[in-house]
């Protein structure tokens, strides 16, 4: 296993929000996006919900996101 290299930096990037779909989750991503925009200057925020807490996202959340985002957050409430 190889991690992806790290960004330099989040200016002008696309950023994916991914909400596990548990309580608060959602307003918790909507948050740190904010702040980080603020700090950054993002090109975009694509926002995604995952259909259960427990399981990976939808095939076509997760190859979205490999297509156009640059990095992803994921979030997790309660």
């Amino acid at each position: 296993f190889t991690p992806a290299p790290r960004l330099k930096s989040l200016k002008g990037k696309v950023i994916g929000l991914l909400d596990n779909s548990k309580m608060n989750s959602d307003k918790m991503l909507k948050e740190i996006g904010s702040i980080l925009n603020d700090k950054y200057g993002f090109k975009e925020v694509i926002v995604r919900r995952k259909h259960s807490a427990s399981l990976p996202p939808k095939p076509e959340i997760a190859d979205e996101f490999v297509q156009k985002v640059d990095a992803v957050i994921a979030g997790i409430g309660d």
